[in-house]
Order: structure tokens, then sequence, then C-alpha cells
């Protein structure tokens, strides 16, 4: 019993018995099946409902001759190519034999026929079938691995995106954390010293109607004086335009963050559109701050000239991300080992160069080693300890800038003084 792969199947179209089994008698062959068809009508829908590897034909036949029945099939079989060697015993001329050319055979073999020169010619085209199913079926594996890559990519992005928004929840949510406090102190503050200027107000009223009635007069004094005196009015005139101030600042710290995450969240979109690349990269530096503020100050030199960018929002925003995220880890690293060094410095700078824009983030880490440069976009790879990376931003990273957005990430390094990470995305996208 053999495979689907090494079956391979062979059409014999005669009108006359006796040729059919003449034929099929030298052919004989392990793991070859032939299949006998006595009309040219015949021969076309045994050709439709089998994926034949030849067809050997005989050209004249009643009703519908070689010839057609040739150009009927090719037509009817638009996406698949069988050859056809016509097996003629009419005459040697030359207009037969591109007639036959004409109608889409591949060779002509004349009657009576030799039987060395039918298997030789039939053995070429039965090879000729072998390499095709083998080409096939490595353009089919090649197309399931390429699906499956695909695929796992789309799930790292996505199993990325889910760690990276756990790490920046929390990261905002300290954040938010801070304005919001300025914005409770003050309100208690103004909560007490409203109580206190209640109580002032309403002795300065008791003492109109005292003066009115001008009676008791130094008494009301004195308690407007008490009152003036436990409500450190000149402190509270001073202090609670501060108050405010600050909880105005704390409310536009709050919207800032909310507005920059609804920004970097941006929902998937099927093709790609036009963004603000400044604003996006503001977007992506306001939510992350958690992840750098400790260890780096934050430089920004923006193109105010850009033009919007054709782009998938969300996985530029996750590339923007990962880069500023590992450039305050690769900084940490630096004044973890160097306690007596101030913060570091990330640097971010965008700017038109011809027909790309070019987005560019430096940092003042230790540098990449020369050793594992060639490294960096592999998936997997991470000089990081366990437990601190998957290694699968960069390739992720580089995967999206490259394949999706036809652009590049690279990367400019020198040990000891930091890495710049260069993006360029083409204008017309």
């Amino acid at each position: 019993m053999t495979s689907d792969m090494e079956e391979q199947k062979i059409l014999l179209v005669d009108d006359r018995e006796e040729n059919l089994i003449a034929i099929e008698a030298q052919l004989e062959r392990p793991g070859l099946v032939i299949h006998k068809a006595r009309s040219g009508n015949e021969a076309l829908g045994m050709s439709i409902a089998n994926n034949y590897a030849l067809i050997l034909m005989d050209v004249q036949m009643p009703e519908m001759d070689g010839f057609e029945t040739a150009t009927i099939l090719r037509s009817a079989l638009r996406t698949r190519h069988v050859p056809i060697i016509f097996v003629s015993a009419i005459s040697k001329e030359q207009k037969h034999i591109f007639k036959g050319y004409d109608a889409g055979a591949v060779d002509y073999i004349f009657k009576p026929v030799e039987v060395h020169i039918l298997n030789s010619k039939v053995s070429i085209f039965l090879e000729i079938d072998r390499q095709r199913k083998v080409v096939e079926q490595k353009n089919e594996q090649l197309q399931r691995e390429i699906s499956e890559r695909k695929m796992l990519e789309t799930q790292l992005v996505q199993a990325q995106k889910l760690e990276s928004i756990g790490q920046l929840a929390a990261g905002i949510a300290h954040e938010i954390n801070t304005p919001m406090q300025y914005v409770g102190d003050n309100t208690r503050f103004f909560q007490d010293a409203f109580s206190d200027i209640l109580n002032l107000l309403q002795n300065y009223e008791n003492l109109l109607e005292g003066v009115r009635t001008v009676s008791a007069v130094s008494d009301l004094i004195q308690l407007v004086e008490e009152a003036k005196e436990m409500a450190d009015l000149d402190y509270l005139m001073e202090e609670i335009p501060n108050a405010l101030a600050q909880s105005i600042q704390g409310i536009e710290g709050v919207n800032k963050i909310v507005r920059s995450m609804k920004g970097f969240s941006h929902p998937a979109v099927e093709d790609k559109i036009a963004i603000d690349i400044n604003q996006a990269i503001e977007n992506t530096i306001t939510i992350s701050r958690n992840e750098w503020k400790y260890v780096a100050e934050m430089i920004t030199r923006f193109d105010p000239s850009l033009p919007f960018i054709p782009c998938f929002p969300g996985e530029f925003n996750q590339v923007v991300l990962n880069i500023i995220v590992n450039a305050g880890q690769a900084i940490a690293e630096v004044i973890k080992d160097n306690p007596e060094n101030t913060k570091g410095t990330i640097e971010v700078t965008t700017l038109c160069d011809g027909d790309c824009v070019e987005i560019r983030i430096r940092d003042t880490g230790p540098g990449i080693p020369d050793k594992v440069k060639s490294k960096v976009f592999d998936l997997f790879f991470t000089t990081k300890d366990v437990g601190k990376g998957t290694g699968q931003g960069l390739a992720i990273a580089h995967s999206v800038i490259v394949e999706k957005h036809g652009g590049s990430l690279t990367f400019e390094s020198e040990e000891g003084k930091g890495t710049t990470f260069i993006i360029r995305l083409p204008i017309d996208g």
C-alpha cells in the first residue's frame, strides 16, 4: 500500500481498447495507478476529478479529437497544469506536431510506440511530478510555519501588552496617588478653614448688630478679636490661594495621566491610521513615568513640523514603551553599581529625515557589549537576571517596526556610555 505522496496517477486516452491494454502493460510499475478513458469527453471528466501526473492521449478519436480535448482541458484546469503527451499514428508532418503543441501538449510520440522511448519520457514526467509534490509539500509546510510564527508573534505581543499594562497600572496608581493626595489634604484644609471663617463672620455679624444698638460693644469687640485670632486670618489669606493652586495642579495631573492612558491604549485597528507621533510618544512617557522617574531625567526634543504618520498606534506605542522602560532599567543598573551617581538621562528626539520620520531614544545606561550586539533583536535573548525580563520586547519591537510598518529599528551603543535606539518610519506609510 503506497502513501499519497508515493502514489502517482496516469490517464490513458484512446478509443481502441487494445491500444489501452498494450500501453498499460508497458507502463506498469510500483506506485503507479493507471486510469483509462475511451473518449475525449470521458477524459475531461476524469481529469477534473483526479490529480494526474501525466496524460497520454490519442489524436484520432470520434466526436472530439485529441487536439480539441487538450485545448478544452487546458482551459478547464486553469489553476493546475497537467502535462499531455500525444500518442498518434497520423503522419509525422510538422504541422501536426505544431498543432499538438498549440493545443497544450508537452511532447509527441508516434505509433507504433517504442517501449524504451515511452518509458523514458513517462519516467521524466513522473519524476517532475514527484518533485512538484515535494515542492508543494514544502510550501505548505512553510506556509504553516509562517502562519504559526505570525500567531506566536501575535500571542507574544498580546502577552507582553498584558504584562506591560499590569506593570503600568501599578505605576499609574502611584502617579495618580500623589496629585490626589494634594486634593484630599487641601480639601480637608478648606473644610477646617471655612469653619473658622464662618465663626469669624458670625462674630462680625454680631458686632454689627451690637453697634446698631450701642450696647455691649466692648464685649462684642472682644469676641471678634478672639475669633480673628483663633481663625489666624493672615495665615488663611496666604495659604488658601496656595492650597487652591495645588488642588488645581493635582486635578490637572490626574487628567493628564488619564488622557495619556487613553491615548496609549488605542484600540486595535486592521489598517494603518495617521497619528501625531509626538503626542503618541508624550502619552507613553507620561504613563511610564513611574518606571523611570526615580533613576532618570527625561528630556524631549520634538520636531513640531512632523506630519501625521500612518501606523498601527497601539503597536507603535508598545514599541516606544519597551524601549523607554528598557532605558530606565539600564540606567538603574548603573546607579545600583555606583551609588554616588546622580540620576541618568533619557532623551527622546523626533525629526524628519528625507522621506522618513526618525525617533531616537538615548539613555546613559551601561551600553550593550560588543559580543551580544548581534543578538539584541533575537527572540527570548536577554541580558537581564532571571525573572526580570523574557527577552521578547525588542524582538517583537523589531518585527512590528520592520514587518508591519515597513520601517527600521537599529541601535548605536558604546559600553560605559549608553545606547541609542533609532526608529525610522516612512512618511507615506
